[in-house]
């Protein structure tokens, strides 16, 4: 089970990702509803729906195949290193390290129509 993590293991790694995924989900919710135009936020919502679910069944053909491979465990632990890598990566931008969550902030149309 778990690819030779014992059940106390297992646990523990399910129980901290079901913790981390509700305000992960929230939080992107959140910026999305705060940043975005109203008449854009089916438009917005639908991509980021599409370029989330898209790869999924993609991904357990890979991950079948990769695990018959090269073992269930070297999967694992390179899935948790690109889940990692992709959770960590948004920080590399200047923006999103300073994204103001303000809801009175005005939002990028607004700004570009005070520009011009």
């Amino acid at each position: 089970m778990g690819a030779g993590l014992p059940l106390p293991g297992v646990i523990g790694g399910v129980l901290l990702g079901a913790f981390m995924a509700g305000p992960a989900a929230n939080t992107q919710q959140s910026i999305i509803q705060i940043k975005i135009p109203r008449h854009l936020l089916g438009r917005v919502q639908a991509n980021a729906l599409l370029v989330e679910s898209v790869p999924v069944p993609l991904a357990y053909l890979l991950v079948g195949t990769a695990a018959d491979h090269v073992g269930a465990q070297h999967v694992i632990g390179v899935c948790a290193l690109v889940m990692a890598v992709a959770a960590l990566a948004p920080l590399a931008l200047r923006q999103v390290r300073g994204l103001d969550l303000d809801p009175e902030a005005p939002t990028v149309p607004e700004v570009a129509a005070i520009a011009t």
